[in-house]
């Protein structure tokens, strides 16, 4: 199958595709502080806050400053405190099962795994994310936004996942919630898969993700063997 043979790699977002999406968290955030659902994410996506503290340009700290701010020239009159919902995000969040039993199958099948996160640096520690550290030795290289000063959907992150994977953008498949990151994967030659907030723990992307692989993804299942 000359379409296998081209793939060396998949490539794998966090937060909803790997882990629950941080939407949900966020919604609930809204919810609990009286504010519109939505409203957050809308400041998130147009303001220069975020797009600073994913970038590794703000602290938590400067970034809660700016984004009240931001929130209050929206509209949004309700006091809240941003730092509560970014550690709400950041806190260890739990791996999907079987988005890490397809990787150990991936693995097993000589294909490379790898991981571009948009995220930030945890405040007052020079450690590495604890989280970050276990994604690294179970799945392999991780490129953050945070640490390469630049977010998806610009196409230089990418281009780096590539180089440190020592594999071209046209021999990966690239796995994402958001359109525009994965809009920007495919124009590099990258096959892509649109992890929907609405499939249950990503089950229906798994399996076009193993239709485009050609072997199965879960464990337990049995292996095809011609006889």
């Amino acid at each position: 199958n000359q379409n296998q043979n081209q793939i060396k790699a998949v490539i794998f977002d966090v937060g909803g595709v790997l882990v629950d999406s941080p939407f949900h968290v966020i919604w609930d955030f809204e919810a609990e502080n009286k504010i519109p659902k939505g409203s957050l994410t809308k400041v998130m996506g147009k303001g220069q806050a975020y797009s600073k503290l994913e970038c590794g340009e703000y602290t938590l700290t400067e970034f809660s400053q700016k984004f009240i701010e931001e929130c209050q020239a929206a509209g949004i009159e309700s006091k809240f405190d941003p730092k509560k919902l970014m550690n709400k995000i950041n806190t260890h969040p739990k791996l999907r099962d079987n988005y890490m039993k397809a990787i150990q199958e991936i693995k097993k099948n000589n294909l490379i795994t790898g991981i571009i996160t948009n995220n930030w640096l945890i405040e007052n520690t020079t450690q590495q994310n604890p989280f970050v550290a276990h994604l690294e030795k179970t799945i392999g290289v991780v490129v953050q936004s945070c640490v390469e000063g630049i977010r998806k959907p610009n196409p230089e992150i990418f281009k780096r996942a590539c180089e440190r994977l020592k594999v071209k953008p046209e021999n990966c498949i690239y796995l994402d919630d958001i359109g525009m990151n994965l809009k920007t994967a495919s124009q590099l030659g990258m096959k892509t898969i649109l992890v929907s907030h609405d499939d249950e723990q990503g089950k229906s992307a798994l399996s076009q993700l193993q239709n485009i692989l050609g072997f199965s993804l879960s464990s337990s299942s049995q292996s095809k063997h011609c006889l």
